[in-house]
This record gives structure tokens, sequence and C-alpha cells, in this order.
């Protein structure tokens, strides 16, 4: 509202400047062209003067600007096409992210041709084919990327890879990331977890061993991911040396290899107990499990160890019962000490602690395991009971020896 008064105001003081200059100098001008002759007073003069002069400006800007048409409208329709290209791709990539493929590939597509940097486009576009299972405009939509951005070959072999991968073409996926380690090096964190699941992918754990260095210093993996990964090279090592003909010496062997750290994970000390037990070597087994659970408490490996039949039973036995001071009610301990006295022939304690086991929670080997001692020992009524008490009827216990003759 100011703008405008002052606007008003300083028409005003103009007009009333030119209605004084008119009214004192009134003044004339004559204007002669061969015979003609036109006279006029000097304001008018001024005002055609004026008028003419705008006029001839504004012509010569219309010129300008009707020279400049054109460029404008290619520029406008330039602005338009990008406009056009990046709701293209923006839909495309919202397709993908819904799972429409097959939209998502179109849009990308026609995004790409009006777009001068459509590297993103065609690698986005490979992959909504790879989910189509189109393997043909997956090498096309790459062949694209490549002539689109010669200088992003990582980046597309990378994307190559990954999809390789997923599909299980284990042999493609393994030389297109040994070329990108040639490329990128050794210590790309990417790279090398693509690598890895490769190796994992053909069950080649003698490279995933040799890759076990990296992996530990590589920022893309985690500490925990590392252990996980040493875990299952080594429990994979110790099942090949397990299956050769001088099983147990390469077996303890292979044990000497780990550090101390590795010898007290359970999964690992299990896998070695396990396996030196099949290949009859459970006294060493029975010594290895003795010395970890001095330490570490661990379940599984208390049953693991009702299971091996070392050569001193007895001894396996105190060494277990030992373990019933701060553990009275631990119902894995206490079915592995059914177990052993099974194997010493004292039924009349096995079957306690079976019984003992039984009351802290339900375990269908138990119930089978003490059905067949009940069985054996001419007690016909609790054998069904402890058989209808089993809820896997199909599943068996753990061969153990029986009495011949029920007791008396």
């Amino acid at each position: 509202m100011r703008a405008i008064l002052i606007t008003v105001l300083i028409a005003l003081v103009i007009a009333f400047g030119i209605a004084w200059g008119i009214h004192n100098y009134p003044g004339y001008v004559l204007v002669a062209v061969g015979k003609t002759t036109i006279e006029m007073t000097l304001w008018v003069a001024a005002f055609i003067f004026l008028l003419a002069a705008i006029s001839g400006l504004l012509t010569i800007w219309l010129i300008a600007r009707s020279l400049r048409l054109p460029f404008a409208t290619r520029n406008w329709l330039t602005g338009f096409g990008s406009r056009n290209a990046n709701a293209l791709y923006n839909r495309g990539l919202i397709a993908f992210s819904e799972g429409h493929w097959e939209k998502s590939r179109k849009a990308l597509e026609r995004a790409a041709k009006r777009s001068d940097h459509n590297l993103v486009h065609y690698l986005v576009a490979a992959r909504a084919s790879y989910r189509l299972n189109d393997e043909k405009s997956v090498e096309k939509f790459l062949q694209l990327a490549y002539v689109s951005a010669p200088n992003a070959h990582a980046t597309i072999e990378i994307t190559q890879a990954e999809m390789q991968l997923a599909a299980k073409h284990y042999e493609q996926s393994l030389a297109t990331i040994l070329r990108l380690r040639k490329k990128l090096g050794k210590q790309h964190p990417f790279v090398l977890e693509l690598l890895v699941k490769t190796y994992r992918g053909l069950k080649d754990y003698r490279h995933l061993e040799k890759l076990l260095v990296e992996v530990e210093r590589s920022s893309g993996f985690t500490a925990e991911q590392y252990e996980a990964l040493a875990i299952e090279v080594y429990q994979q090592r110790l099942q090949a040396v397990a299956k050769m003909p001088d099983a147990v010496s390469g077996l303890q062997e292979q044990w000497a290899k780990l550090n101390k750290k590795q010898k007290n994970t359970a999964e690992l000390l299990l896998s070695y107990s396990a396996l030196l037990g099949e290949v009859g070597a459970a006294e060493v087994a029975v010594n290895e499990l003795q010395r970890y659970l001095r330490k570490y408490w661990d379940d599984e490996a208390v049953e693991l160890y009702g299971r091996l039949k070392s050569a001193d039973l007895q001894k396996q036995l105190l060494f277990a019962e030992g373990w019933l001071k701060e553990r009275n009610n631990n119902p894995v301990l206490l079915l592995s000490l059914a177990r052993i006295c099974m194997r010493l022939e004292l039924w009349g304690k096995a079957r306690e602690y079976y019984e003992t086991s039984l009351r802290f929670t339900r375990n269908n080997e138990a119930y089978l395991e003490l059905a067949q001692l009940s069985a054996a020992l001419g007690d016909e009524d609790k054998s069904k009971e402890y058989y209808r008490l089993s809820f896997n009827l199909e599943q068996q216990g753990l061969a153990l020896p029986m009495p011949s003759k029920p007791l008396r």
C-alpha cells in the first residue's frame, strides 16, 4: 500500500511539472519537408519524438527476439526432455522397488534414451531383466552400460558378478570377480565379500582358508563374521581329514594348528570330538571334552560326552558325576550319566539317572532307551508306559547294551 501511494505521488509531481512547463514555455516547432510544412507546439513534438523512440526500441527488441526463437525453442524442448527423462527414471525406480520388473525395465530404457547420464538406468534395467530371468536382456543392458560409460567397467562388472552369484552361476561369477580383483586390488571390501560368497557356493574351502587373513583385515567384515567363516572353514577341513586313511593322526595334526581361542570354540570342539569318536579315537575325544568342560559348561558337549565310549568307562563316569555337585538337576548331564552306566551294565543306576532326567524335561531318546531297558528288565508295564510317553515312535534311542535277562 505504501509503495502504491509513493508511486501515485511521483506520477502527480511529474504531471504537475509537465503542466507547468506547457503553461510557462508554450513554444512551437516548424517542420518543413519540400513544400510541406508542419507546425506544432513544442510539447506535442516532444511527445511524438518520445513515442517514436519507444516504438523503435520495441521494434528492435521484437526483431532480436524473433531471431533467438529457434534457440529458445530448443532450450525449452531440451528442458522438457530432461524433465520427462527424470520422471521416467523415478517411475522406473519406484516400479523396481515394488517388484514390477517389466514396468521398471521399460521406463528405465525409455529414460536412458533421453538422458546424457544413463549408466545407472542401464544397470537397474539389467537387474530388472535378471528378475525376469531374461538373460539376453541382461547382457544387452550391460553392453549398453559399457558403451555409455567406458570408464565404469568396475561398477558394471560388480553388478554382473552380483547377478551371476544370485543365479548360482558360481563359475561365471568367479571369473568376473577374479578380473575385478586384478583391477581393484585384493583388499576391495565388497569384491572380497563377493569372492567369499562364490567360494562358499562352490564349497571350495581350500581357497576360503587362503582368504581368511584378508577377511580378518578387511573393513567389509565384522569380527563376528570373520569368526563364523573361520569356524566353517576349519570344520570343513576337519571333516575332509576324517575321510583320509590315517584319520586320527590327521585330525590331531589339524587340531594342533588351531590357536587357543579356536580350540575353545564350542562348534569346533564338538566337530573335532564327534569326528574322533567316528574314527575310533573316543579316548582322545573324551579327554578333549574333559579339558573344555573344566572351564566352560556346554550342554551339547556334555551330551556328546555321554555318547562316547572311552577305554576307561569307570573314570569317564566318575569325572561326569563330579559335575553333579553343581548341576544335579541338569537333564542333559543326567542322561549322559545314564548312558555311561548302561555301558558299565549298572542297570539300576542307569534307570535312576534316566528317570531323574525325564522329571526335568521330555526327551524322545531318553524315553525310548528307558523303555528298552525296562523291557529287558522284565517290567513290561513300565516299558509300554515309556513308549507311550515318547511322542515320536519312529525315532530310535542310542544303541546301548541291555540286560540279557530280567533282574530278580
